[in-house]
């Protein structure tokens, strides 16, 4: 795909999806390859922004993905993070999962988003892995031990946690105890 510079005159690429031989072979094939160029004021060559590969792997940031799909990307950015953004456009609700914004490096997150497209705020770190230790935090991007629950926990032997049988679990902040009930309808 092609514009003209009205700066030049010249003829320049804006983007393309080109097919990439294998080195050596004199047979068409080989990956599929997918470059943009930011335009106006930006780089006036398109780059590659992601690539199929001959075995059917997709690479976003890379260009030798070594899984079905691989994302690389900046892990202290929102914008150019290897994350993955869903937004359920009905209800207005949205998940960021990935290695988004870290407190610390190559952490995982779960998170919900705001609007389309906003970033998650400080209080929206529902769901963590910590890289170096392997601790889960629901409710903190911080887990201190193996699962670190922030707020109260119910286990529930229905899918309403309300029902009969279902346990709760709560810390009562000025005494530090752990209470727990079985719940009576």
């Amino acid at each position: 795909f092609f514009t003209k510079d009205s700066s030049t005159g010249a003829t320049r690429t804006v983007s393309s999806i080109v097919c990439d031989n294998l080195a050596g072979s004199s047979v068409p094939g080989g990956d599929l390859v997918f470059k943009t160029s930011l335009g106006g004021g930006g780089s006036p060559v398109a780059i590659e922004k992601m690539r199929i590969k001959d075995n059917g792997n997709v690479g976003i940031g890379t260009t030798s993905p070594r899984g079905k799909l691989q994302i690389n990307g900046n892990g202290n950015s929102w914008a150019d993070s290897p994350s993955v953004r869903l937004w359920d456009y009905t209800n207005g609700k949205g998940w960021l999962v990935g290695n988004v914004n870290n407190y610390t490096a190559g952490d995982f997150y779960i998170r919900t988003t705001p609007s389309i497209s906003g970033d998650p705020g400080s209080g929206q770190q529902e769901f963590t892995i910590k890289h170096a230790t392997g601790n889960v935090g629901i409710g903190t991007a911080s887990p201190s031990r193996a699962l670190q629950v922030i707020g109260q926990m119910a286990i529930a032997n229905a899918v309403d946690a309300n029902s009969t049988g279902a346990l709760l679990i709560s810390c009562d902040s000025t005494s530090n105890k752990i209470y727990s009930r079985t719940v009576q309808n």
